[in-house]
């Protein structure tokens, strides 16, 4: 096995690399999936040699070889056995995938067959692994989430097309699919609040926010295309919750965050304003079905608020959620409700001084929002007393902080005389 490599390089010589490419295949496949460890760990290490060679410069050649190699690092990662090889593995796939030549020849909307094979066989249960492996200390989980970015970054939106349909091949079979979009949030979610890499790995960071930035615009098309209706089952509010905290978690990233980044570099606040206005253009689709998620949507819309350029639009849409609310039920108790709810839990979050300017000029906005629209939607008494009420709740709320603290700032006295 491990010298089969080297042989498959005659074979190739003599055959054609096609034919070289089969027999590989059929070596690779030759021994049960319960061997040895040993001749596992061997088994993947001759699949990444033989992708090494000539056999991975052939476009049929190499699509043979790594549709087996993938089904073998698949039953590894799914065994949990073997991760750091699985790892390097992978690390070598997905930078076999980036250097191919052949690449350059396919249009910008055509499906890539190898990169097609890599995420059928290995992104559902490389999700999975990483989910199993955050909240330990293994020394294989930063190199796994590597390989997952790389692997995602290979994506575009046909293969991530192929992946829902391949997950859910029946539209009353949706299980799968819900799976791995519930697995896929918590990890993502998680690699955006958490630091997986070093705090000092800036362009890592950011560029793992970049990766995600555009999974997030994949992502939404199985929730608006198969988990969106007025009524349950097909509605899933588990999911969309899901959805939209991995947004809001873009957005308030501590790696997009400009005011504590200064200098050259990536347009961080860009793709901050990128992630807030994806959210927002996915809220606006789901119509009467908005009111089954007042309570994650309020506070997700909120914290949206505090990033300056992108606050007026999502008090827009909380506006016209109160709206909508009101015109179902006859008020906006649900809505005025959670708001509430939601600042008081940014105060007590003890954030800088910066954030709580932030909070009062969103109440601010909210009311010039909703006096823009008292005499349209007959809030002429319940917009302003509702937004009086917020106010005055903030600042007790902000008084109260500076007490418990010892000290107050002076805009927080100011801002309340």
């Amino acid at each position: 096995m491990t010298s089969w490599a080297s042989v498959a390089k005659e074979v190739s010589s003599a055959l054609g690399p096609v034919e070289a490419a089969r027999s590989s295949a059929s070596i690779l496949d030759a021994f049960a999936a319960n061997v040895p460890a040993p001749l596992a760990r061997a088994r993947l290490a001759a699949a990444q040699e033989i992708l090494k060679g000539p056999l991975g410069q052939e476009p049929e050649a190499r699509n043979i070889v790594l549709t087996t190699a993938c089904h073998h690092l698949r039953v590894h990662l799914a065994r949990r056995d073997e991760l750091t090889q699985c790892a390097d593995m992978l690390s070598e796939l997905v930078a076999l995938l980036w250097r191919k030549e052949d690449t350059e020849q396919l249009d910008e909307d055509e499906l890539d067959p190898d990169v097609d094979v890599l995420c059928l066989n290995t992104l559902d249960v490389l999700v999975e692994t990483v989910l199993h492996l955050i909240g330990g200390n293994s020394p294989v989980l930063g190199s796994m989430v590597a390989g997952l970015l790389g692997v995602m970054e290979l994506l575009k939106p046909a293969h991530y097309q192929r992946l829902w349909s391949h997950l859910a091949p029946h539209p009353h079979d949706r299980k799968p699919l819900k799976d791995f979009l519930m697995r896929a949030f918590l990890v993502f979610r998680h690699l955006v609040e958490q630091d997986v890499f070093p705090s000092d790995w800036m362009v890592l960071r950011v560029q793992s926010c970049k990766v995600l930035l555009s999974a997030l615009q994949d992502l939404a098309k199985p929730l608006l295309e198969r988990f969106l209706g007025d009524e349950q089952p097909q509605f899933d509010s588990q999911l969309w919750s899901g959805y939209m905290e991995l947004g809001v978690a873009l957005v308030t990233s501590s790696a997009l965050q400009t005011e504590r980044w200064t200098g050259r570099g990536p347009d961080r606040g860009g793709m901050r304003a990128a992630a807030g206005l994806q959210v927002l253009a996915v809220w606006s689709r789901l119509g009467a079905a908005q009111l089954q998620l007042i309570g994650a949507a309020v506070g997700a819309l909120l914290e949206i608020t505090l990033v300056g350029e992108l606050r007026r639009a999502a008090l827009g849409a909380l506006v016209a959620l109160m709206a909508a609310e009101r015109a179902a039920t006859g008020s906006a108790r649900r809505t005025e409700a959670a708001l509430v709810d939601k600042l008081d839990s940014l105060v007590a979050d003890n954030k800088a001084d910066d954030h709580y300017r932030r909070l009062f000029d969103t109440v601010e906005h909210l009311s010039s929002v909703l006096m823009e629209r008292v005499s349209t939607e007959g809030w002429r008494e319940a917009g302003p007393a509702f937004v009086g009420c917020v106010t005055r709740l903030l600042e007790r709320l902000l008084d109260y902080r500076a007490v418990m603290q010892g000290a107050g700032s002076s805009w927080v006295y100011n801002s309340t005389c």
